[in-house]
């Protein structure tokens, strides 16, 4: 699965209205430089627990600076594996 084109994906369902103001072009990325805000990080990862089958309170341990060491938090603690990036963005939106 491309992680990077799961968190660019994802980012339209968190904040659909402001979506384009918001990307990464890099797993590399540092966070902060993406344009998103703690609330729509909040959301991601809320987003990634339901799509990997993380609990809430190891969801809520996620501590990253770059967008791939973000999305592999949730690959490393998943319970689920979905099968495509289409299928991950179709459970949550």
């Amino acid at each position: 699965m491309d992680h990077l084109e799961l968190f660019n994906r994802l980012i339209a369902v968190a904040r659909p209205v402001n979506a384009s103001n918001a990307h990464a072009k890099s797993l590399e990325d540092n966070i902060k430089d993406t344009g998103l805000d703690s609330l729509d990080m909040l959301m991601l990862g809320v987003y990634l627990s339901d799509i990997f089958g993380v609990p809430e309170a190891v969801a809520k341990e996620v501590k990253a600076e770059k967008v791939g060491d973000f999305v592999n938090y949730f690959v490393e603690k998943q319970t689920k594996s979905p099968e495509s990036v289409d299928s991950a963005i179709k459970s949550v939106s």
